[in-house]
């Protein structure tokens, strides 16, 4: 009865997931050769090294060993999810689903995942293995970094780079080879900060092509990393769904069996969420 009442599915947060550092994307694939560049904008190369200084150079953002974060989506439709989501390197994912009479998870531990249903006292009512394609998402939303880290390092993944404004802001537009393999059609980078301001991507729903554009905004700062505190969904340009993140905590003491599935729960639970 639980699984039929829930409405609000994993790949419908997937989507909204996809925050600088907080969400993932998919791995880099290889690529064909990009087509010439505009020679009066900056290269891929440049704005690659000016968007990994930005944040810190590379020693920094590996330096980020787990993320931990309270929201809420908030769907256009009035429907709405109280939200826990904790990442830790290289691959390990837990998000937690909130409603009133139960709670939903799930648990990536970097090779296999599940989904369980809980009653509120911790009891579990419900496990199973996740599918292939949930796996996927589930690996894609446990990475750390954002989604110029994983595009920009091969210049054959890009086939142009425009100035353009989003929402007033000067920015780049860097497309996405279409032949590169990658989820993205285009990425925006703030012009002065080279921060992630905007995604575009397209993706099935329904048995239809669908374009989707995250805007990411209010981004703040906690120990250097940049994050974003609200990200907005559009679909073919529709509004479907805002995140609202209400808690960061990062580089928690978060052990490896807290994404898996184990006997002992409770203390599993004790050790995150009295940090946050």
């Amino acid at each position: 009865m639980l699984v039929s009442q829930f409405t609000i599915t994993t790949e419908r947060l997937c989507r909204v997931l996809l925050t600088c550092p907080l969400l993932g994307c998919i791995l880099l694939h290889q690529a064909l050769p990009a087509a010439d560049l505009d020679s009066t904008l900056p290269s891929v190369r440049s704005i690659y090294r000016n968007y990994i200084e930005a944040n810190g150079g590379y020693l920094h953002m590996e330096s980020l060993s787990s993320v931990a974060m309270k929201a809420s989506v908030d769907y256009c439709t009035g429907e709405s999810i109280e939200i826990s989501i904790y990442r830790k390197r290289p691959n390990k994912l837990r998000l937690r689903k909130h409603f009133k009479n139960y709670t939903e998870e799930v648990i990536y531990d970097g090779h296999e995942g599940w989904r369980e249903l809980s009653s509120l006292e911790g009891y579990q009512i419900e496990l199973k293995r996740l599918q292939s394609d949930e796996m996927a998402r589930a690996h894609d939303m446990s990475d750390i970094e954002g989604p110029f880290f994983f595009v920009g390092r091969d210049e054959r993944n890009i086939s142009a780079i425009e100035m353009d404004e989003v929402e007033g802001i000067s920015s780049y537009r860097v497309e996405v080879n279409p032949q590169a393999g990658l989820p993205f059609q285009a990425i925006w980078l703030n012009a002065k900060s080279f921060e992630e301001i905007k995604v575009a991507r397209t993706s099935d729903r329904e048995g239809r092509k669908v374009l989707e554009e995250i805007y990411f905004r209010d981004s703040t700062s906690l120990e250097g990393h940049t994050f974003y505190r609200k990200q907005t969904v559009y679909v073919d340009g529709i509004l479907e769904s805002t995140l609202n993140v209400r808690s960061i905590r990062i580089n928690l003491g978060v052990y490896d069996k807290f994404f898996s599935i184990d006997s002992d729960r409770s203390s599993d639970r004790l050790n995150v969420e009295a940090q946050l």
